[in-house]
């Protein structure tokens, strides 16, 4: 390993001791102490990946360029480069991170470019990113609910239901509505009180992780909730259990499509 990580300074010329020695601080830095006598055969996804990191960086480059560099590893392994890639932060170094996952580019970059069907769509620090995502297309990779309907006044008609909105400054005709998952409520009885929208309907999907319970609803809106574990044992229900869903008219967003 240690080799290895030294490999493109010995291609640019630098001695073998110095190559070895830079080697070596890096992996220090990188949390790969341990791995300069090791066999690269022998390291795990994790391991290879720290390894790979430090042959990048051993040679100080002023930019690097990580295309999908967390997709083939498991979840713990994935945990520690994400942290290792977040501490790697150099006014001197520009990173590029090519990633299909939301989540990375949310919690990773500085600012995300958002590509679709080869054109570049948005561009954003991640919170303009997340509040005002530019189309469906940003949406919907975003986990955000995009939703296509018709306008008229305070009133989203979606084909199969209608839900009131609050204030906007979209004109009436097509536009795309953002219900964001962590805006609708569940209740097991139909609930009382403020939500103007309100709506009966089944649970498709459950998916526990990450401290969150995230709901795949059916029909008449099929759209994802997120719920706090305790808050989804409440509805006492199981997938394609029936529960009543709400949301307030304020939280859903209405731009023009």
């Amino acid at each position: 390993v240690g080799d290895n990580v030294a490999f493109g300074l010995r291609a640019r010329g630098v001695r073998r001791r110095r190559a070895r020695e830079r080697a070596q601080e890096v992996l220090d830095v990188v949390g790969g102490r341990d791995l300069s006598e090791r066999m690269p055969s022998s390291l795990s996804g994790g391991e290879a990946q720290t390894v790979a990191i430090a042959r990048a960086l051993a040679t100080e480059p002023s930019v690097m360029l990580f295309d999908e560099p967390f997709a083939a590893l498991d979840a713990s392994a994935r945990a520690h480069a994400r942290r290792l890639f977040s501490s790697m932060r150099s006014p001197s170094t520009a990173r590029l991170i090519v990633t299909h996952d939301a989540v990375e580019a949310l919690t990773l970059a500085d600012r995300i470019v958002v590509v679709e069907s080869g054109s570049v769509v948005q561009i954003g620090t991640p919170s303009e990113v997340l509040a005002t995502p530019r189309s469906h297309f940003v949406a919907e990779i975003l986990g955000l609910n995009p939703l296509s309907g018709q306008l008229r006044g305070d009133e989203l008609s979606l084909g199969t239901m209608s839900l009131t909105v609050g204030a906007h400054g979209a004109d009436d005709g097509d536009v795309i509505a953002i219900v964001r998952p962590r805006s609708v409520s569940l209740h097991r009885e139909r609930p009382e009180g403020s939500p103007r929208n309100v709506w009966q309907t089944t649970i498709d999907a459950v998916d526990r992780s990450d401290g969150r319970v995230r709901v795949q609803l059916g029909t008449p809106l099929p759209i994802a909730v997120e719920v706090t574990p305790a808050g989804f044992d409440a509805l006492a229900t199981e997938p394609d259990g029936e529960v009543w869903a709400s949301v307030k008219a304020s939280e859903i967003v209405v731009q023009p499509a």
